[in-house]
């Protein structure tokens, strides 16, 4: 397949809480782009939990969707749902980091004709036709994911790798946040800063490991350096990714005008819209006590110091 009749995608990869959702957002206000959010998770959480798309309908409901549904697949009924949800858990679970390694980086089917895989040729190719995009940008996060997507010769896949201070992130993940607007009351999950901290090193060690598979299609970006200079950080991205001339929704250096996107699942700032005002989060650094900030780097020190966080 020739490389312009390949799907480009740009990948954001990175532990939660870490500024996926913001990044995939701002990125979806671009021409000729299109956000699907964290779409690893759309056998479960959208066509069984039918949540809301990131424009507030439901996902059953949204225009946008049931097109794409409809055109990739028949129907939202010919979809074996459950089939799909349990390969994409055995593919990309974190658990099967280790043979990742093992085998330097490759899936360990290289089959074209997995039904995943091919249900996943149908979905991206429908998204991009239906939408009239050029470029998706998934926010799924999990490294493996990413593998996955990678070793699908349909989709040109760009990976960008957002790394926050584990300090900051076990601190927001100790810390109650709404779900989303489908179920009121409800909070996203908390992880202690035991969990937090190996799951930092195990998602970041591995996606620092793609870099070394394929250097061109991988960068990095720290979460500090980008809200210190949101404009500057896309632009770098979109360069990396071949996409330098876009007209950039800033108002200012730390203000952005955000449109609803029509992203599947992820983090309830994707349902923001209207003025976004961009600011880094430090409440870490009086709120976290001495005992987790010491805890937290004890487990994460080796990369912390290879990409140069301050200890």
């Amino acid at each position: 397949m020739n490389q312009s009749e390949r799907i480009k995608v740009i990948y954001i990869a990175g532990w939660g809480r870490s500024g996926t959702t913001l990044l995939d957002n701002i990125f979806g206000q671009l021409e000729g782009f299109f956000s699907v959010g964290e779409i690893r998770f759309i056998w479960e959480r959208n066509f069984i939990g039918n949540l809301s798309c990131g424009c507030g309908k439901k996902f059953s409901e949204c225009e946008t969707w049931v097109q794409i549904i409809n055109d990739a697949f028949g129907s939202a009924e010919n979809v074996d749902v459950e089939f799909l949800n349990k390969m994409m858990r055995d593919y990309t679970s974190t658990r099967r980091t280790p043979l990742f390694f093992l085998n330097r980086g490759r899936m360990l089917s290289h089959d074209a004709s997995d039904p995943y895989r091919l249900a996943l040729i149908k979905l991206y190719k429908s998204i991009s036709r239906n939408t009239r995009s050029r470029v998706i940008i998934d926010s799924s996060k999990f490294p493996l994911y990413a593998s996955v997507l990678k070793s699908i010769p349909d989709l040109d896949v760009y990976v960008v790798h957002i790394l926050r201070d584990p300090r900051a992130v076990a601190y927001s993940w100790m810390h109650p946040k709404a779900v989303n607007n489908d179920l009121q009351g409800e909070e996203m999950e908390r992880i202690s800063p035991l969990i937090s901290a190996g799951l930092w090193m195990v998602w970041n060690v591995t996606l620092s490991f793609m870099k070394y598979m394929t250097p061109k299609r991988y960068h990095l970006i720290k979460y500090e350096d980008f809200v210190r200079s949101p404009s500057s950080s896309i632009k770098e991205i979109l360069a990396f990714a071949g996409e330098s001339e876009h007209v950039l929704p800033f108002l200012s250096e730390f203000s952005v005008q955000m449109k609803s996107n029509h992203t599947l699942s992820g983090n309830p700032n994707r349902f923001n819209n209207g003025v976004v005002e961009i600011k880094q989060d430090i409440r870490w650094q009086s709120e976290l006590s001495l005992f987790y900030k010491i805890f937290t780097v004890v487990l994460t020190w080796p990369l912390m110091v290879f990409y140069k966080f301050r200890l």
